[in-house]
């Protein structure tokens, strides 16, 4: 698939830095759509100041290749770290990308592939101090396709191994 095939790619600020809004871009067709057919040509949308800035502030560290304590560069381990763990346990699915801090999960054992199963799961981890999300319980009563339900796990830069290890423990114990 080449570069061309996306038509359109959208960036959130609230899951990559931790802020607000973000932004779209595409081709020129896409482009001018959603100049005239968005909700900003009727009124302004833009991301206040103090936004637009902590934003600025936060791509500036992350884009810093002198950094040696990186924030990237310890997340990239930390999802290496992860997906090394996870990878090991028997009854486990990894439906995401190696190289993605977000990670969704299934069992193996698809009569455990309910949102019932997945919320104990994710009651099990909140007794171990551990928070994980259960996809889909919150969107059966809002969408027409509601996707299959999953596990996910979200990994940050400034998790320690200890916690890491517990998380990966945690889900060798309950699976």
């Amino acid at each position: 698939m080449g570069k061309d095939s996306v038509e359109i790619t959208t960036v959130s600020l609230e899951n990559s830095i931790g802020s607000v809004g973000g932004m779209t871009f595409g081709n020129l067709e896409v482009v001018d759509h959603q100049r005239l057919s968005g909700a900003g040509y009727c009124f302004s949308a833009s991301a206040p100041p103090f936004v637009a800035s902590a934003s600025c502030a936060a791509l500036k560290i992350i884009g810093d290749k002198n950094n040696s304590k990186s924030p990237v560069k310890q997340l990239q381990t930390n999802v290496a770290t992860l997906y090394k763990g996870l990878k090991k346990i028997k009854g486990l699915n990894i439906k995401s990308s190696e190289l993605s801090p977000i990670i969704f999960l299934t069992f193996a054992n698809e009569k455990k592939n309910n949102l019932k199963s997945y919320q104990s799961l994710v009651d099990k981890f909140i007794s171990a101090g551990i928070v994980i999300v259960s996809t889909g319980s919150h969107v059966i009563h809002h969408l027409k396709i509601v996707p299959p339900p999953m596990i996910r796990v979200s990994v940050s830069a400034l998790y320690t191994d200890a916690q890491l290890k517990l998380c990966i423990s945690t889900f060798a114990k309950n699976i």
